[in-house]
């Protein structure tokens, strides 16, 4: 083991820690617009809650785009229509969770959400930096891999990436 073995775990170490503020720093804007509209704007709290998702999502996007995996240029185009479906597979992943552990397993609530989030934003992290915000012209998800070897070589995934700022930051890990 060497000492780039050790870079490379700090690097991921260090993107969690990041990619977790940012979730903190959207669920905050959701709740923000959420309690802003329904108490100052006198919305009705499902729609409140629906343009606060949309807020959540923005800000989740800019922070984690700019700071956890370091991009730069603006390829968003390629990069927030993923990281949209990747936010989207990540509510699947939490409806089902809280359905499984609620209706099925007849859990308490909040021990299934509990559930949820350790496993929604590991899943979403793992997704978002080896496919999302992917480095090289293959992901490195097996799976996904297939999937784009099928595909055109002039992806969305291909277009205006600073390949100099992610080799420094991403490496092959």
């Amino acid at each position: 083991m060497g000492i780039n073995f050790f870079r490379r775990r700090f690097q991921i170490v260090k993107q969690l820690l990041t990619f977790g503020l940012a979730g903190l720093f959207s669920t905050a804007g959701q709740i923000g617009t959420l309690v802003l509209l329904v108490e100052l704007c006198a919305w009705r709290p499902l729609p409140a809650s629906m343009l606060g998702f949309v807020v959540s999502l923005l800000i989740s996007y800019s922070l984690n785009y700019r700071f956890t995996f370091n991009m730069r240029g603006s390829a968003h185009t390629a990069y927030f229509p993923r990281y949209a479906a990747v936010c989207l597979a990540g509510l699947a992943l939490n409806s089902g969770i809280m359905y499984i552990t609620v209706q099925l397993l007849h859990w308490w609530y909040v021990a299934g959400q509990l559930c949820t989030i350790t496993i929604v934003p590991l899943s979403n992290f793992i997704l978002n930096k080896y496919w999302t915000f992917k480095v090289s012209g293959v992901s490195q998800i097996p799976a996904l891999k297939l999937a784009e070897q099928l595909q055109p070589a002039a992806g969305p995934g291909n277009a205006g990436e600073n390949t100099a700022s992610h080799s420094l930051s991403h490496g092959n890990d």
